[in-house]
Parts: structure tokens; sequence; C-alpha cells
């Protein structure tokens, strides 16, 4: 009889020890790079994820990126990455990114005109056609309180999905809304 308590008891320890031992799951932000530092950090303009506008964001030795992702953070790329529970609360925040998971360039323009499934924009940066046609799917994700129906004149930045359809105009398939003013 003893054995058993001590066995259940011993089983018991174990499960609270382990319990408590869970790990806080990371946070996933994302931004647009507005400034880089030679140490490889960068600051980003948040734009989902974390309550803040600005991040400043340290890179350690000990960074992973997922497979596929471009290394070279530059400035007007979107990036989206996970940090820790450590957050430096000073203006702007800082943190350690843990993990890149995407870093994407941006293209921006102004609407010239809009639809439900697609828009005509005047490319401004990131494109080398002055006119794209910019379609939007299901999987088009909208960042900053970007509406899924846009305005004519507005200046929008977004990224794409990699295949462009050459047509007069080129037309890309919108991954994700980035910027919108």
């Amino acid at each position: 009889m003893k054995n058993k308590l001590l066995i259940l008891l011993v089983i018991l320890v174990f499960i609270f020890a382990f319990a408590g031992c869970k790990a806080k799951d990371d946070t996933e932000i994302a931004g647009v790079v507005i400034e880089t530092s030679e140490g490889g950090g960068f600051r980003v303009e948040i734009i989902g994820g974390f309550q803040e506008d600005l991040m400043q964001v340290h890179m350690s030795d000990k960074v992973k990126y997922e497979e596929g992702t471009d290394e070279n953070i530059q400035i007007g790329n979107a990036v989206g990455f996970t940090i820790g529970d450590e957050v430096m609360e000073s203006y702007p925040v800082q943190a350690t990114a843990k993990k890149i998971l995407w870093n994407e360039k941006v293209i921006t323009g102004e609407i010239l005109s809009d639809g439900d499934a697609a828009i005509l924009i005047k490319v401004q940066t990131g494109f080398d056609s002055q006119l794209l046609q910019a379609h939007i799917t299901e999987e088009t994700i909208f960042y900053k309180n970007i509406p899924a129906l846009t305005e004519k004149g507005k200046i929008i930045g977004f990224t794409t999905m990699g295949e462009t359809l050459d047509t007069e105009p080129p037309q890309v398939f919108v991954k994700r809304f980035v910027i919108y003013n």
C-alpha cells in the first residue's frame, strides 16, 4: 500500500513540475522596416501583433529564418517575426527577434481605380512598370485596419504572391496590404 502511495506521489510531483514548465508562446509581429542598423537590427512601424506603433528589433546570432525567407532585411520591406516575452519599455519599445517568419518587398502606389477583386495602381516604388493591376484573393491579408474596399486616390503598399502576369499593365496577386494612406 505504501509503495502505491509513493508511486502516486512521485507521478503527481512530475505532473505538477512539468505543468509549471510550459513555455509561453512567442508573440508574432508584423511591421514595415523604416530603419536598419549595422548590427543587423531594424526598426519597424508595427502593422500587426503588438499595441505600440514602433519597435526597435535587435538580432542575435541565434535568430532563425523561416525556410525560404530572404535574410537581407531592407528599408521598405514588410517583415513578420517573433519575439519572446522580454520587451524593454522605452520609446520605441525594444525586443530581440527569435525568428524571422517572412521578409517581403513592398510595392507602393496610388489607386487609380478600384473594385472588389482588383485595383489599378500608379506605381511609386517597388516595381518597374508605371501601372500595375493588383488582384485581391481570399488569401489576401489586410493589415493596419486597411479596408477591404479601397478608395481611389489613396496611397497603398502591398506585397505580392510572387507571380507577375506579363500583360499590359502587368498583373500581380496581392499577398498582404501593409500601407494605406
